[in-house]
């Protein structure tokens, strides 16, 4: 008689959760190309003279990108992809304070020393000319934007994606498929805006928005980096099994990336490939410093909460 391998299930769940995984994907980018046209029509029909009817056609589309992949988490959860908040890492615990404190405090001090590097070797300046009320503004939405945006793609990216990808595979499938889509989603280019808006606009900006992935010094190392940083994150989730120290060193991360080109300015012909430019994380420094945020995981310290498996037995990092 024979006998089923104990890895099959495993490997059924792993195929499983990669083919919704695609679907999902296809289903966001489509359908943000579809709905980004009359979302634009719309805006510009009921406010054409606010500030949202300014903005270039690309920010209709990665809006809508962002609303799709969010408002998707439903039927993912409806799928069983999604694994549940609890197994996704969003859950109340002791100690949960003081993982996003240390995540934070690493995230910030990570980037902070790329600028404190630019400063002193005379690549970047401090920009002084905006006026102290623009810098409390931009204080609040720059801490607004880390406090709400880490949450909302850790769950997305390392929660449910990593969460229900981690399942049913090991560590690095997981890690990986999961960083390389927060990586796509973020590596997109700005394109001009397009003569006219039509059915078929959001399709030629979505490809036009894919012309950074054909730029080999655009590609290499913003690309490398942003998936890196992906990885980093995971590791971190996959540590503490919970989300708290990510969205901790999430934040910190995007405070400065909202921050630099505001509080900072270049001349021209500054060595981009190796400082970066002023998105900051495009540069070999910048992936020198994530790498070296690896090291934290050693000083986050928490009552690690194993990811539920198919497998049988606790589930460890290969």
């Amino acid at each position: 008689m024979s006998t089923a391998s104990p890895s099959q299930p495993a490997t059924s769940g792993a195929g499983r959760s990669f083919a919704v995984l695609a679907l999902y994907l296809l289903m966001v980018f489509a359908g943000a190309a579809l709905l980004a046209p009359w979302v634009w029509k719309g805006i510009h029909a009921i406010a054409p003279a606010s500030s949202i009817a300014r903005h270039p056609f690309h920010r209709y589309v990665n809006r809508c990108l962002m609303a799709l992949a969010l408002g998707g988490i439903w039927p993912l959860f409806r799928s069983g992809f999604f694994p549940g908040l609890r197994q996704s890492g969003l859950f109340r615990r002791p100690g949960m304070g003081r993982e996003i404190f240390q995540g934070a405090v690493l995230g910030f001090f990570s980037l902070a020393l790329i600028v404190l590097l630019v400063l002193t070797c005379g690549i970047r300046s401090w920009d002084f000319s905006h006026p102290l009320s623009l810098h409390a503004l931009h204080l609040v939405r720059a801490l607004g934007a880390a406090s709400v945006v880490s949450v909302l793609e850790e769950l997305l990216f390392r929660g449910a994606t990593f969460g229900a990808l981690r399942r049913t595979s090991g560590f690095w499938p997981a890690a990986f498929g999961s960083s390389v889509l927060y990586a796509l989603v973020h590596f997109f280019q700005r394109p001009a805006a397009p003569g006219s808006v039509d059915a078929s606009t959001g399709f030629e900006i979505l490809l036009r928005m894919s012309a950074g992935f054909a730029n080999g010094p655009v590609l290499i190392p913003g690309f490398i980096n942003l998936t890196l940083a992906g990885l980093i994150l995971a590791a971190f989730r996959e540590r503490t099994g919970a989300l708290w120290c990510s969205i901790g060193l999430h934040a910190g991360w995007i405070f400065w990336l909202k921050s630099y080109a505001f509080l900072t300015h270049a001349p021209v012909g500054a060595p981009d490939w190796f400082w970066g430019s002023s998105k900051l994380i495009d540069g070999w420094l910048a992936f020198a410093s994530l790498l070296a945020t690896v090291v934290g995981l050693r000083w986050v310290r928490a009552e690690r909460a194993p990811f539920e498996s198919n497998q049988e037995g606790p589930v460890h990092a290969d």
